[in-house]
């Protein structure tokens, strides 16, 4: 059972990983929750680092899995 996230993609040709690891899975969804948090707590300007700091951590994960191939 394949518990990676995949996504299509016809413009590349083929699937998309969305990242692997189970341990970075979780630690962006507590990145992710303070993130919540903090937009709650009307800290606006701190909210908009963190999301910036966590989209390119994404990103960069998803290349290194894509170039390992």
């Amino acid at each position: 059972m394949e518990t990676v996230l995949k996504y299509k993609c016809k413009k590349f040709g083929g699937d998309i990983l969305m990242g692997e690891s189970k341990v970075f899975s979780v630690f962006m969804v507590i990145f992710y929750a303070i993130l919540l948090f903090l937009v709650i707590a009307n800290k606006n300007m701190l909210a908009m680092y963190m999301m910036a700091i966590g989209m390119l951590l994404e990103a960069i994960v998803n290349a290194f899995e894509v170039f390992k191939k």
